[in-house]
């Protein structure tokens, strides 16, 4: 028709398929990131089993993990924006790290540190009013 053989043709094809390809599947990379981080207990001892919970300020996007037995967790393929992580297990007390931000294509480490959680203790005060 325009002078291409057959075998041109195909060959123009598979190239355009293949660069589609790349281009869908290589997106997710380039447009969200990844957090990860170790939990820890204050003498440097990992803590596994910890509920870890990531929220995004900018979307309400909320995902959950837990750490696995070296303390380690992870969150792949977030949109990029701003993050709050809050980590809980029971025996300590519970923390929250806002204002984690994530850029494209970045992996953002958050290392915890948990502390021990101390019991509540409630004081009565009594006096006289003269």
């Amino acid at each position: 028709m325009f002078g291409f053989s057959q075998k041109s043709v195909a060959h123009i094809f598979a190239t355009v398929s293949f660069l589609a390809l790349i281009a869908s599947t290589g997106r997710a990379q380039f447009t969200n990131a990844n957090l990860r981080g170790t939990i820890s207990d204050p003498s440097g001892a990992p803590v596994a089993g910890a509920s870890v919970a990531v929220t995004s300020a900018d979307t309400g996007l909320q995902r959950t993990t837990t750490s696995d037995g070296t303390g380690t967790y992870s969150f792949t393929g977030l949109p990029v924006g701003q993050y709050q992580i809050a980590v809980e297990k029971a025996g300590f007390s519970k923390y929250v790290q806002s204002g984690i931000t994530l850029v494209v294509a970045q992996t953002a480490t958050a290392p915890v540190t948990l502390q021990i959680q101390r019991e509540g203790r409630l004081m009565y005060v009594s006096f006289t009013l003269e």
